[in-house]
C-alpha cells in the first residue's frame, strides 16, 4: 500500500510541494513569536534558569485558556506568602478554582522552582480536564498519581530533560503543540515541516535527512497498518507521505549538486572534485585570520604552512599528520623567524609554522575531529593570536611536539584553503558531512589566569547530549 501510495502521488505533488501554503505544516522550531505569545522567552542568559512555581502556573494558564473552573463559587485562599494585590494572586485564585492544588495549606512558595511531579501535574490536569480519570483508566496498574503523568509525558516524547528549566519549558510546550498537531503521535523532529521549508538551505546534513525519512516512513507505516483510518488520519497521512517524498528527493537533489558548492559556487576546482567525488554537502567550521599586523617572515611561513593543508582528503580514521604534511617534499619553503624555545625567543627556522598548525587545529577541532597529539603555546602573545581563541592554539616543531588528529566522522573530509591577498586574511574550511545534529562550542573558560578550558557539546539527532574538553596551561599570557 506504500509503494501504491507513493505512485499515486508521485505525478502531482512535485509539482506543488513548495507552493503550498504554511498552514499545512506548523512547527519547524520553537521560535521567538511561540516564546513572546506565552510570555515565555528564552535567551542565553536564563535559558538554564528553573523556572518558578508561579511563572509556570501563569504560562500553563494562558497555554489552557479554555479550562473551565470547577466551581463558579470563592475559593478562599490561605496562602500566606500570596498577597491579594500582588500580580501571582490572579493566577493562584485561578489555580485554586481550577483545582490544581490545595488552597487551604499555609505556603503556596510563588518564587520557589517548580518541581518535575508539580509541573506534569498542573500540565495534565489541565490537558484532561473534561476526562480527569483518563490517567487512572490508562494506567489501571499504577497507583502514584506522579508517576502515571510521568509516563504519559514519556510516552508523547515531551520531557526532554527532567530539571524544569526555561529553556525545558520552552521545549516541552513546543512539543506537545506538534504532539497535537500530529493526533497525538508521539514528539519526533521531522514531524510537521513545512513543505516550503524541506530545501536545501535548511536540511543539508544527510545523515539528519535520513533519521528524519525513517521516522516519516515509521508513521506511514502505523498508520497503514490501521484497518480504518478517519478524515483525519488520512490527511495526516497523505501529509506525512508528501513530506517523506520532499525529503527524498531533497536528498537526490543534494547527492547531484552539494549545498557547499551552491553556496561557495567559486570553490577550487580541485575541492571542488573531492566535494562531487565523496557528496561532501557543508563546511563544518571555518576560520579567519587577518594576517596584516605579522612580520613578512611570519607571513610567509603562516601561509606557506596553511596552504600545504589546501585539498588534502581525509577518509574515516584517517590520520592528520602536520608536521608530515608540511616536510612531506621539502621544509625550505619556509624562512628563519622568531620562535620561543625554553621559555626564550630565539632567531632559528621555520619561525611562524606554529601560526599555521594553530590555523588548522583550530576550525577542526571546532568540527568535532578526535584529538591524537597537541601542544598549546608555552606562552600566549595576545598581539600573534586573538584573545577570544586563547587554549585553541597548536605548537609544532621538529622533531616534536606535533599537531596529529583523526577524521573520526564517517565520510571523508577535505581542507579548503582561501587566501586573500589584497585584504591579507588567511581561511580554512573543514568540508565534510556532520555525524551530528549540532555542535556547541563552550569557551574560553579560566580554570585560572592562565590555565583555560574549552568544551564540545555534541547533540544526536535524538536529542542526546555528550561533551568532551580540551585544556590548555601557559607559562605566561603577554
Amino acid at each position: 500500500m506504500f509503494k501504491r501510495n507513493l505512485k499515486i502521488f508521485t505525478t502531482i505533488i512535485l509539482a506543488i510541494i513548495f507552493t503550498l501554503s504554511s498552514s499545512q505544516g506548523v512547527f519547524a522550531k520553537a521560535d521567538n513569536e511561540f516564546s513572546r505569545h506565552y510570555g515565555l522567552i528564552v535567551h542565553n542568559g536564563n535559558q538554564d534558569s528553573f523556572v518558578p512555581r508561579v511563572k509556570a502556573l501563569s504560562v500553563l494558564l494562558k497555554y489552557f485558556p479554555d479550562v473551565k473552573s470547577k466551581s463558579n463559587n470563592d475559593v478562599e485562599i490561605v496562602f500566606e506568602d500570596v498577597d491579594s494585590d500582588s500580580n501571582a494572586y490572579v493566577y493562584v485564585e485561578r489555580g485554586c478554582k481550577l483545582g490544581l492544588f490545595d488552597c487551604s495549606e499555609e505556603k503556596f512558595n510563588p518564587n520557589q522552582s517548580i518541581s518535575q511531579m508539580d509541573f506534569l501535574d498542573w500540565f495534565f490536569q489541565l490537558k484532561y480536564h473534561k476526562k480527569s480519570n483518563y490517567l487512572n483508566k490508562k494506567y489501571p496498574l499504577i497507583s502514584s498519581r506522579h508517576l502515571r503523568v510521568w509516563l504519559d509525558a514519556r510516552r508523547l516524547n515531551l520531557l526532554a530533560d527532567n530539571l524544569i528549566t526555561y529553556k525545558t519549558f520552552r521545549e516541552f510546550l513546543y512539543r506537545y503543540k506538534v504532539v497535537e498537531a500530529n493526533l497525538g503521535m508521539p514528539f519526533r523532529e521531522g514531524l510537521m515541516i513545512n513543505y516550503t521549508e524541506i530545501n536545501a538551505k535548511n536540511y543539508h546534513n544527510l545523515k539528519e535527512i535520513d533519521y528524519i525519512t525513517k521516522n516519516l516512513e515509521s508513521i506511514i507505516k502505523n498508520l497503514e497498518g490501521k484497518k480504518k483510518l478517519n478524515t483525519e488520519e488520512k490527511d495526516y497521512l497523505n501529509d506525512t507521505i508528501m513530506n517523506l517524498m520532499a525529503f527524498n528527493e531533497l536528498k537526490n537533489s543534494l547527492l547531484e549538486s552539494p549545498y557547499v558548492l551552491r553556496a561557495q559556487p567559486d570553490t577550487n576546482p580541485d575541492v571542488t572534485r573531492i566535494i562531487r567525488k565523496y557528496n561532501l554537502q557543508e563546511v563544518l567550521f571555518s576560520y579567519s585570520y587577518d594576517y596584516s599586523h605579522n612580520a613578512l617572515y611570519r607571513k610567509h611561513n603562516l601561509k606557506t604552512g596553511v596552504e600545504k593543508m589546501n585539498g588534502k582528503v581525509f577518509v574515516p580514521g584517517g590520520v592528520i599528520d602536520y608536521w608530515k604534511i608540511i616536510s612531506d617534499k621539502h621544509l625550505w619553503d619556509f624562512k628563519f623567524g622568531w620562535v620561543i624555545a625554553q621559555g626564550k625567543a630565539k632567531w632559528q627556522f621555520g619561525g611562524g609554522i606554529c601560526g599555521s598548525s594553530s590555523m588548522v587545529f583550530l576550525p577542526s577541532w571546532k568540527a568535532g575531529l578526535e584529538i591524537i597529539e597537541r601542544r598549546n603555546h608555552s606562552q600566549y602573545y595576545t598581539d600573534l593570536y586573538p584573545m577570544e581563541n586563547i587554549g585553541l592554539d597548536a605548537t609544532v616543531y621538529r622533531p616534536k611536539p606535533n599537531l596529529r588528529m583523526r577524521n573520526n566522522m564517517e565520510s571523508p573530509i577535505v581542507y579548503n584553503v582561501i587566501n586573500d591577498e589584497e585584504n591579507q586574511i588567511l581561511t580554512v574550511q573543514v568540508i565534510g558531512n556532520k555525524d551530528y545534529k549540532n555542535i556547541k562550542i563552550e569557551g574560553p573558560i579560566f580554570v585560572s589566569r592562565n590555565h583555560v578550558k574549552w568544551i564540545r557539546h555534541y547533540e544526536d539527532f535524538d536529542g542526546k547530549v555528550t561533551s568532551d574538553a580540551l585544556e590548555s596551561r601557559y607559562g605566561v599570557v603577554h
